[in-house]
């Protein structure tokens, strides 16, 4: 399991990089349609140079607002403004404090359970102990393989 452990801090070091990216706004219009007119093109140049009809152009930019735009087309239209298309998924914390968190639901899912059934027993845990078990549990999740994490849910 080691191996898992350092792969997640690989990425998560990799993706540090990317941070910034998660607090920068969509342009009003859309990366097209800024990119294009800042170089002075038109939606007509940018037709012929990615082969397609100037009307087509109108639906890409509309398309990249509404989200229905293709990897494809936004890769097609990059290169027609000689731009990288740059694609990502970034995570909104890193990837250890999702499976920490993952870990923690799961964990108290258990404990739930166990406690409602002792409950009826009249044999309920002290919190403080409830706590350390909680914590000594998501330990424990964490070492195992994080595929049974999302298994449990």
């Amino acid at each position: 399991m080691k191996y898992k452990h350092l792969a997640i801090k690989q990425l998560d070091e990799q993706l540090k990089d990317w941070a910034n990216i998660k607090k920068q706004a969509v342009p009003q219009k859309g990366w097209i349609n800024l990119i294009r007119s800042v170089l002075g093109i038109s939606t007509r140049k940018l037709a012929m140079r990615m082969g397609v009809s100037q009307s087509r152009i109108v639906h890409i930019e509309d398309g990249e607002m509404k989200d229905t735009l293709t990897i494809k087309s936004l890769k097609k239209a990059a290169e027609a403004m000689n731009c990288f298309f740059v694609y990502g998924i970034v995570p909104k914390e890193s990837l250890r404090e999702i499976l920490k968190n993952q870990a923690m639901k799961v964990a108290g899912q258990q404990l739930d359970r166990v406690n409602h059934s002792m409950s009826l027993e009249d044999q309920k845990i002290e919190s403080q102990k409830q706590k350390g078990q909680l914590e000594e549990l998501t330990k424990e999740l964490l070492d195992d393989d994080p595929k049974k994490l999302w298994d449990k849910e």
